[in-house]
């Protein structure tokens, strides 16, 4: 099998470990370090679930399998942790994994009917008023049809992979991450009934900016900021067209790393 070593490279610590995997994988029968992701079959990264996050979007096209090697600190994607990547290869190499699939979301951000930016989010996409101290109103469209008008600091619509992050925070409910549903949480609504969405990922959001201060709002796509946008703009967002690989070693990893790491 091919490889390729995606480290943090910010982190001393991920730099340091990429090279032990590279000197690690060297050694073993019939395997190699691909310098390409076209040479490659599957990404190991280092780092936390920001790095596998960023190298899901970053080789999206080549539809490679992840494996992230928990360098941080909750690590619901990056599963494996520094001590067990030898362990971790050793079970590449004998095949003794699984594929799970991520859906992502993509959205449109339309002025005048026109697409002025469009971009995918393996997490989330996030409207937040540019100015903190200030509320935006929005209007949410299901398929077309309204469903409601809240004014709040912003709007959270996550898949299953990101809703143990900024989802989770707002008080948004947590999805098994294989699972196809989107779900849509406000931040801070100024009503007495601030409540998650939870929608099958065939539907078609359309989010509608109503009104915004002077300093208009602003767009996240898995972080990646995305600005200015100005009232009547309109965010459409779909369940993306390609899905995420990810590596993973038991059927209830994710259950696991729910249980020992977030409730006890």
């Amino acid at each position: 099998m091919r490889y390729l070593l995606i480290p943090n490279t910010k982190k001393e610590e991920a730099v340091r470990y990429a090279k032990r995997a590279e000197d690690l994988l060297y050694r073993m029968d019939g395997v190699c370090v691909a310098k390409d992701p076209s040479e490659a079959d599957c990404i190991v990264t280092f780092g936390g679930d920001g790095t596998i996050i960023r190298a899901a979007r970053d080789f999206a096209e080549y539809h490679l399998p992840l494996l992230g090697i928990n360098l941080g600190t909750l690590g619901f994607l990056a599963e494996v942790s520094k001590d067990r990547m030898a362990e971790a290869f050793s079970a590449m190499e004998d095949g003794a994994y699984l594929i799970q699939e991520h859906m992502l979301v993509h959205g449109k951000v339309m002025r005048d009917r026109e697409v002025i930016h469009e971009s995918g989010g393996l997490n989330d996409i996030v409207l937040h008023s540019a100015d903190p101290m200030k509320m935006i109103r929005y209007e949410l469209r299901v398929n077309g049809e309204r469903l409601y008008s809240y004014g709040a600091d912003g709007v959270i619509v996550s898949t299953p992979t990101g809703s143990t992050a900024y989802n989770l925070s707002a008080g948004g409910p947590v999805a098994m991450p294989s699972a196809d549903l989107i779900i849509v949480t406000p931040v801070n609504a100024h009503t007495m009934m601030q409540r998650s969405l939870v929608l099958p990922a065939s539907v078609t959001l359309t989010i509608r900016l109503e009104d915004a201060s002077e300093d208009g709002a602003v767009m996240n796509f898995d972080s990646d900021r995305y600005g200015t946008l100005r009232t009547g703009d309109e965010i459409v967002i779909t369940k993306g067209e390609q899905k995420v690989r990810f590596i993973k070693f038991r059927e209830d990893s994710f259950v696991e790393v729910l249980r020992t790491r977030m409730i006890q």
